[in-house]
C-alpha cells in the first residue's frame, strides 16, 4: 500500500513540476535587449528581438548610441557592404537565422557587427533567469569567436 501511495504522489506531482519549468524559450528570448561597450559600460544599442513563425529568431536595432568621445559617428552602417551599405543603423537587421539548438539556445544564424560592417556565425544561449543572453559571433568555429551579453530591458 506503501509503494501504491507514493507512485500515485510522484504521478500527481511531476505534471506540476513540468508545469512550472515549461515555459516555452520564446517567451523568454522575445523582447528588447540592451548591448553595452565593453570599456566604457554604457549602452551601445537596444535589440528587438522576436521569434518568427518558423522558430528563427531574429534582432534588429531599435536604438543606437555612439560611442563615448567619437564625435563623428555615422548614423548609417557605413562599414557594411551588400544590401547594409549605408543603411541607417536604427532599423538594421542584426542577428538572423538562429534556430532553437536545445533548451534556452540557439545557432545557425548569423550576426553583424554595425560598427565594423563584418557578418558572423552567431550562436546564443539564455541565462536560467530569462535577463541575460550570452551572445557568440564567431569565424570557422565558436573557438574563434568573441562573446557579448546583452541584459534584457523591456518586452
Amino acid at each position: 500500500m506503501k509503494k501504491i501511495i507514493i507512485v500515485l504522489f510522484s504521478l500527481f506531482l511531476s505534471p506540476s513540476l513540468f508545469a512550472a519549468n515549461s515555459q516555452p524559450a520564446t517567451d523568454k528570448i522575445d523582447g528588447l535587449w540592451e548591448v553595452r561597450y565593453d570599456a566604457s559600460d554604457t549602452p551601445s544599442s537596444h535589440i528587438r528581438i522576436t521569434t518568427q513563425a518558423n522558430g528563427e529568431v531574429i534582432g534588429v536595432i531599435e536604438e543606437a548610441y555612439p560611442r563615448p568621445g567619437v564625435k563623428d559617428d555615422s548614423p548609417n552602417c557605413t562599414k557594411c557592404t551588400g544590401e547594409n551599405k549605408d543603411k541607417p543603423i536604427k532599423g538594421l537587421k542584426v542577428l538572423w537565422g538562429m534556430q532553437p539548438d536545445g533548451k534556452n539556445q540557439w545557432s545557425g544564424g548569423h550576426v553583424l557587427d554595425a560598427e565594423t560592417g563584418k557578418i558572423y556565425s552567431g550562436k546564443m544561449t539564455l541565462t536560467h533567469d530569462g535577463n541575460e543572453l550570452d551572445l557568440r559571433g564567431y569565424v570557422l568555429t565558436p573557438m574563434f569567436g568573441d562573446t557579448s551579453t546583452w541584459r534584457k530591458i523591456g518586452n
